[in-house]
């Protein structure tokens, strides 16, 4: 019943170890694109022009802003999908 533990032990140790590289790893490593469906100018636009300055900060990426109006918003939701 030990060796059963011992290497079920071992068997952690291994996976965590061969898995501590791909942790670390960093996110964001390119420009965040935020797609808003609707007109500069407009108040979500505002909005995520005002939001997108303090999570630029907290995440160390900064963010583009895409305006994508036109067909009720599905142009700006099909970009997304």
């Amino acid at each position: 019943m030990r060796v059963v533990h011992w290497l079920t032990a071992f068997a952690v140790t291994v996976c965590v170890t061969l898995a501590a590289p791909a942790m670390a790893q960093t996110y964001p490593n390119k420009p965040i694109r935020l797609i808003v469906p609707f007109g500069a100018g407009s108040a979500s636009d505002i909005l995520a022009r005002i939001l997108a300055e303090p999570l630029a900060q907290a995440l160390g990426q900064p963010i583009v802003i895409e305006n994508k109006p036109g067909n009720n918003t599905t142009l700006g939701t099909e970009m997304v999908v």
